[in-house]
């Protein structure tokens, strides 16, 4: 990932060092709790074979503050990136990210039955 966001925002090579850094830091503090989401995904996918709606309910309700956490970890990490960049590179950070959410939302229309294109590269 760094690499692609190397590439994309001429990153110097300081900048480069602190965005593994920051993204190494995130990951490693983050892997319990994707190892906990792992195992309900696990269940989860269980409790659908078994057809336990009760198992289900239960899990998917379990599931919700790891997929918070894991969100919020994920958002403070690229808050530290995001911090590192020089003005010129958070304007194309901010372009790319627009292109991403409108792209995800368009995706998101299809998805629910409107008619809509996925963004590029899907």
């Amino acid at each position: 990932m760094v690499d692609r966001l190397a590439a994309k925002l001429n990153l110097t090579d300081a900048q480069k060092q602190q965005a593994q850094s920051i993204f190494a830091a995130a990951r490693k503090s983050a892997q319990p709790v994707r190892a906990q989401i792992r195992q309900d995904k696990q269940a989860l996918a269980a409790a659908v074979k078994s057809g336990s709606q009760a198992d289900i309910d239960r899990i998917s309700n379990s599931m919700g503050p790891l997929l918070a956490q894991a969100s919020a970890m994920h958002a403070k990490a690229f808050a530290q990136f995001y911090a590192i960049l020089t003005p010129e590179q958070k304007t194309q950070m901010d372009q790319h990210m627009n292109r991403m959410s409108s792209g995800a939302r368009r995706w998101q229309g299809h998805r629910n039955g409107s008619p809509a294109t996925p963004p590029s590269g899907e």
